[in-house]
């Protein structure tokens, strides 16, 4: 078996960093002691959002009882998290506007109606986002005999009904809440077709920053630092939330972590990423992915050299990585996966992350992972 470790500098460079028998055979490794843990699996299931929770010991994973109060949600594309807190909005049947914040830790939630003075029909919501105190959309209002108009909404979860919206000069694509700020990705489709950044001081409801950031600037998202990365398909950019500094980061031609891959990604205390990465042109849609920012490299899980042929088209029938979390007190790696012809079956793989890799056990589930959250009961 090999996964593939790359190193990012100037050039991206290539080692294998596990390897078995053959990319048939399953790693012939002990499987570690662990502690017993509770994973929080938010699943979609005909079309709408629902919870599950799996227990993990040594020996299995097993469906417990769900005590999570999750409300009846559609699936959204308009989504984000930060930590175990999660955010969703939905245009509900009267064209008017519905948020969910859901926090997985502690079960509560929170339903927001919003735009109750607009046609939401006729808007076109771009982004959600949330920090401690605010929820944040994105959007663009087109009428006719006008040009598009560009906004940020701020929400005061303490007076829903008085939220604030911040015109933007350049149309929104996501918006990164970090220090205060509000980091929104926008891009220029009237003159220059440019990506560009604009900085909202939030409690000062104004636009400090503005800048365009080059061309195909694909998604933004914050480190563990509170800095934003900006990812291209060659290279990304960490811009200092504070200073507005930028350190560029350049890949190789032909060898590309793609930290802009749709979906959610979380991060471990050393820095590293788990992320599910598009694998452009591959039978596999989306596989598992982990980059260290500190060390600059990417390992990248490809099912079939861990998986035997029977196992990944028959046994787990993998269509496509959905979902990836970290048990940091096992180290595992938890990767959700949607199977081949079903949209409401998938399940749960638990690895070993390289140097040491090994394929440990599965859950098959009524649903399909879109984000894995671990709580340990020790």
């Amino acid at each position: 078996m090999k996964t593939y470790t790359y190193k990012v500098g100037i050039l991206l460079m290539a080692f294998p960093a596990a390897c078995s028998k053959s990319a048939t055979e399953p790693l012939e490794n002990e499987t570690p002691l662990t502690i017993e843990a509770n994973y929080s699996v938010l699943l979609e299931k005909s079309g709408f959002l629902t919870t599950g929770n799996v227990q993990a010991s040594e020996n299995e994973m097993i469906l417990k009882t769900d005590n999570l109060n999750f409300p009846a949600f559609p699936s959204s594309k308009i989504t984000f998290a930060d930590g175990n807190t999660f955010s969703f909005f939905e245009v509900t049947g009267d064209c008017k506007g519905r948020i969910l914040r859901f926090d997985f830790n502690s079960g509560n939630y929170q339903l927001i109606e919003t735009f109750l003075n607009l046609d939401v029909c006729s808007l076109n919501i771009t982004s959600i986002a949330h920090d401690n105190s605010h929820v944040f959309l994105t959007f663009i209002k087109s009428e006719v005999g006008k040009e598009d108009a560009y906004y940020v909404r701020i929400i005061s979860l303490n007076d829903v009904e008085s939220a604030v919206d911040v015109e933007l000069s350049l149309q929104p694509k996501l918006v990164i809440p970090s220090n205060g700020k509000l980091f929104v990705l926008t891009h220029d489709v009237e003159i220059t077709d440019e990506n560009g950044i604009s900085v909202i001081d939030i409690n000062g409801q104004s636009i400090v920053l503005e800048k365009l950031v080059g061309f195909n600037a694909k998604k933004i998202f914050k480190d563990p630092d509170g800095h934003i990365v900006i990812s291209y398909p060659e290279l990304h950019t960490t811009l200092n939330s504070t200073t507005f500094e930028e350190v560029y980061t350049q890949y190789g031609e032909t060898l590309r972590p793609n930290l802009y891959s749709e979906g959610y990604n979380l991060f471990d205390s050393q820095g590293k990423m788990y992320y599910t990465m598009n694998t452009e042109g591959e039978a596999i849609e989306k596989i598992p992915a982990v980059y260290d920012f500190k060390a600059n490299t990417a390992t990248l899980y490809y099912f079939e050299n861990f998986l035997s042929e029977t196992e990944l088209n028959t046994e787990l029938n993998i269509q496509s990585a959905t979902a990836i979390g970290y048990d940091d007190k096992n180290n595992f790696i938890l990767v959700g996966y949607e199977k081949n012809g079903s949209s409401n079956f998938g399940g749960i793989l638990r690895l070993t992350p390289a140097p040491d890799f090994a394929y440990i056990d599965n859950i098959d589930l009524v649903g399909i992972p879109k984000a894995i959250l671990t709580q340990s009961t020790n």
